[in-house]
């Protein structure tokens, strides 16, 4: 892996002069910041010697922007330490050995596994993961993109809360953040997912992922969740896209 605070920082002075006038706010981190370059250890590697809450800082200070991290709090590569100490965590066989998920991408390509959220210790350590990755950034943390987050090993399933559901003969509008072939919805975009409804008239409306009409674009993707009533008439598929559409092109994305 190539990131470093360094690079982030260069990166930073970029996209302060170009995308800053245009409404960035977050610059993302994505793999390549952990202890590693794989997944169970979460906390900054050699490339990052000032650590998260002096690069968050330098963030703030000279550009305005916020720190934001990529992080797989559930999965756990071979070579990691939380692995090695801690295997009794992880989603187990019948046999009573940990169960391998997947091989991660890149060399050494380790062997990943699941760390099983249903363990009172792995959720503990969980819970303090987050609170001293917030420590450690600061106020100035903006966000956490969150990936490979529960799954189905065998008969054992690990189910997110929250997360969209779907089923064969759903149609829906997804904004997904660019990625190899997992799905990432944009969960400040009400999880990233729009449903597809037909009236009784036989025209496709939108809804939001729990089903409450859309009455408006402007009710879709805010900053913070707007109050919602079921009362409200939902809005054409049609007018939703065209809508979606029309402010791509003002931000200059399509």
């Amino acid at each position: 892996m190539a990131v470093s605070e360094e690079k982030v920082l260069a990166n930073a002075e970029v996209a302060a002069r170009r995308f800053a006038p245009l409404g960035l706010e977050i610059l993302q981190i994505d793999h390549g910041w952990q202890r590693g370059d794989v997944t169970g250890d979460w906390v900054p590697n050699e490339r990052f010697p000032h650590g998260l809450r002096w690069l968050a800082d330098e963030l703030r200070k000279r550009y305005g922007l916020r720190l934001g991290l990529w992080i797989a709090p559930t999965d756990v590569a071979e070579t990691s330490d939380l692995f090695r100490e801690h295997r009794d965590w992880m989603l187990c066989g019948e046999d009573g050995k940990p169960r391998v998920n997947w091989r991660w991408y890149w060399k050494p390509n380790p062997d990943c596994y699941e760390l099983d959220a249903t363990h009172p210790e792995a959720y503990r350590w969980i819970e303090e993961t987050f609170r001293t990755l917030r420590a450690v950034k600061g106020e100035t943390a903006a966000t956490f993109t969150l990936e490979f987050l529960g799954g189905t090993l065998g008969d054992q399933t690990l189910e997110v809360v929250g997360a969209p559901r779907w089923v064969v003969g759903d149609r829906d509008v997804l904004f997904v953040a660019p990625g190899r072939s997992r799905l990432s919805p944009l969960v400040r975009m009400m999880h990233g997912r729009v449903r597809v409804m037909v009236d009784a008239a036989g025209v496709e409306t939108v809804a939001f992922h729990n089903g409450d009409p859309i009455p408006d674009p402007g009710a879709f993707g805010a900053a913070r969740p707007q109050r919602r009533s079921r009362a409200g008439r939902p809005m054409s598929l049609a007018v939703f896209l065209a809508a979606v559409e029309a402010r791509l092109r003002a931000r200059g994305g399509a």
